[in-house]
């Protein structure tokens, strides 16, 4: 028994620290504050690659217009994009 978990032991060890490692590792969201410019709009540039716009998140004022520019990344699918908040009156989807 005591040598069966000493041999699991440094097996569970590089287990747990190989999981460790990927979880610290992972990446961390992209949240994008946008600011107003000289025209008194946010300007947004995004990428929509495959299955993820970048960035994936992102943060406007309240009551200030948004323009939202979305480049596809070459050799990518094909995608859609839907905003819906009932709190802030949004309400459309694209194709």
């Amino acid at each position: 028994m005591n040598r069966t978990r000493a041999m699991l032991a440094p097996i569970l060890g590089a287990m747990l620290f190989t999981f460790f490692s990927w979880a610290w590792s992972a990446e961390k969201p992209d949240v994008f504050q946008a600011t107003v410019g000289k025209s008194g709009v946010q300007k947004i540039e995004m990428t929509a690659g495959n299955y993820y716009f970048k960035p994936n998140d992102v943060v406007v004022r309240k009551n200030v217009p948004v323009e939202i520019v979305i480049r596809k990344e070459p050799g990518s699918g094909s995608h859609s994009l839907v905003m819906h908040s009932a709190g802030a009156g949004i309400d459309f989807g694209w194709s």
